[in-house]
């Protein structure tokens, strides 16, 4: 599992030791943040109801696409 938490300026950051509230999501065998998983917990709520602060759709594709290009 990864950890990400939501930074002051509204964007989503991955660290384990990041300050704040952190959220921990799945991710795949190299140790990146599942997209999928990542795009259910925004649908869901998930994110938004552990963080305690509203999760912008723009910063969930940020760090989607932050996922994705790091996998690559």
């Amino acid at each position: 599992m990864v950890r990400i938490t939501a930074a002051a300026d509204g964007s989503l950051r991955i660290g384990a030791s990041l300050p704040g509230r952190g959220a921990w999501l799945c991710v795949t065998p190299s140790m990146v943040p599942n997209p999928p998983c990542v795009e259910r917990a925004a649908r869901h709520g998930s994110m938004k109801r552990t963080l305690r602060v509203a999760v912008d759709p723009t910063a969930v594709r940020a760090l989607i696409q932050t996922i994705t290009t790091s996998a690559t």
